[in-house]
């Protein structure tokens, strides 16, 4: 740090004398002629830095206080309910505009969070005169229709902050009684009930146009007519006493983080072959469902925590034809069997030959096996290192960070200049890496350009003996997948 500091004050005083410097054929300095000339017309720079922004024209104000935007509600003053508004929208905040004055500002949600609720309780009406629909009302209508569809409705609201929220999704459950009738709404709602914990509009919605109600009613009366009326009784006692003990055995299950256990009762518990059941093979389904659903949970954290650049590439949809790759080796890599060795991969190709999304699809086969996963640019972790030089942060925290990880899929390889410094820390997390944990290169350069590229020397043979020995190289072909895929609209 002290070297690079006293080569900054260098460069500064260099930069001045050059500056100051007179001109060969005219008068003056670059100092003098700045002086004159430029300086007065500098101003000073905004305090905020500059984004990017979006306008989005003609939103409707909804009957909640809040507007939609990509599937997530921002609450706006409750004044303005039923006029529309204009959203100035940038990568990290949301402006809502009503007649040109700006009356909310939110932070964004991210694009992969979905039916989340930004509110400012400032928003929303303290005495404010009653709307024509209360959850009073609403609640009474639904009970009216039937037991099912009031339960829907109890936990739309109980999945909301405010109540208002909860009116919108109410509603258009409710209004589904008017085009399939009340009848088949409830069981709608009942089969619902079997399988997610809070349904909306979309899920009864797709129910009742596919007549799955009216399968799923067949189905039940016809389970009933096989039980004995003896049974049914013992069946129904069994349903009610479990009904009595729910409400507290779903309150110790989410506070032990088990709430998956919750929605496998509740399917039993609507389930009346289930009582035919021993104790031991219920426990067995219970188990079942609540190990899929934690299993499912956790791939699904994996693949999000690994910030791949292509999230939803599939090795299954990768696409062979006329691009010279083997179809073998792929599923043989899709297997994760490469891990076991430790063997590192390299794809290398031309630009646009589909070397990200190979290293993406894999990396997420890796995270179906519970690998942790991590993508990374090469720049952006040059980037992260130099940061991290700046401001006095251990070198060994950000080797022993990338370390971490099971598999690392490093993009960009080599696109850029390394540094003496940048070389030096590349060669502690190639023998971190190595022997230890697998890593997946994107280049474009081949093998024989590696050493030049990595800056020569000792640590450019270091890491390359670390990495080719143990390695698999794919070339990508000449096939530009960008332009193909551009043109055939995939």
């Amino acid at each position: 740090m002290k070297e690079i500091a006293a080569l900054k004050k260098v460069v500064l005083e260099k930069l001045d004398e050059f500056n100051h410097h007179p001109f060969q054929k005219r008068e003056y300095s670059r100092y003098e002629v700045w002086a004159q000339e430029e300086a007065g017309y500098l101003r000073n720079l905004p305090d905020m830095p500059y984004e990017i922004s979006s306008w989005v024209y003609g939103r409707k104000i909804n009957l909640n206080s809040h507007i939609v935007y990509q599937k997530n509600y921002y609450s706006c003053p409750y004044r303005h309910v039923g006029r529309t508004a204009d959203l100035k929208v940038t990568d990290s905040s949301l402006e809502i505009y009503v007649d040109g004055k700006r009356v909310s500002t939110h932070s964004r949600f991210p694009e992969y969070m979905k039916n989340k609720y930004s509110t400012h309780m400032e928003d929303m009406p303290d005495r404010f005169q009653q709307p024509e629909w209360d959850d009073v009302r609403i609640t009474r209508w639904a009970y009216a229709i039937g037991a099912n569809t009031g339960e829907v409705v109890d936990r739309i609201f109980a999945s909301v902050k405010v109540k208002k929220q909860g009116y919108n999704p109410s509603l258009s459950v409710l209004r589904l009684s008017k085009a399939y009738s009340e009848a088949r709404l409830e069981t709608a709602c009942e089969m619902a009930l079997t399988h997610v914990r809070t349904p909306r509009y979309h899920h009864l919605k797709a129910i009742l146009a596919a007549n799955q109600d009216q399968t799923y009613l067949e189905q039940k009366k016809a389970s009933e007519k096989k039980l004995p009326p003896a049974v049914m009784s013992v069946v129904r006692l069994i349903m009610g006493v479990e009904a009595m003990v729910n409400d507290e055995t779903k309150r110790k299950l989410r506070e032990l983080n088990l709430g998956e256990i919750i929605s496998a009762l509740e399917l039993q518990q609507t389930d009346v072959n289930t009582v035919t059941l021993s104790f031991d093979e219920r426990l067995q389904r219970i188990v079942d469902y609540l190990y899929q659903e934690k299993y499912n949970n956790k791939i699904q954290r994996l693949i999000r925590l690994s910030k791949f650049r292509l999230p939803k590439a599939e090795v299954n949809e990768i696409y062979y034809q006329k691009r010279g790759i083997d179809r073998n080796t792929i599923q043989e890599l899709s297997t994760c069997q490469f891990m076991h060795s430790n063997t590192d991969i390299i794809f290398q190709g031309f630009t646009g030959s589909g070397k990200t999304y190979l290293a993406c699809a894999i990396g997420k086969q890796a995270c179906k096996q519970q690998v942790r996963t991590h993508y990374i640019r090469l720049p952006d972790l040059l980037v992260e290192h130099d940061e991290a030089v700046m401001t006095q942060r251990s070198h060994h925290k950000l080797l022993k960070k990338y370390s971490s990880y099971k598999l690392l899929v490093i993009d960009e390889w080599l696109l850029n200049d390394i540094s003496e410094d940048e070389q030096y820390f590349l060669f502690g997390l190639v023998e971190r890496h190595h022997d230890s944990t697998s890593t997946i290169f994107c280049t474009q350069y081949r093998q024989a350009d590696w050493h030049a590229r990595l800056g020569g020397g000792i640590h450019a043979d270091a890491i390359l003996d670390r990495i080719v020995h143990n390695a698999v190289w794919v070339e990508t072909g000449d096939m530009n997948m960008r332009e193909y895929c551009a043109k055939n609209n995939l």
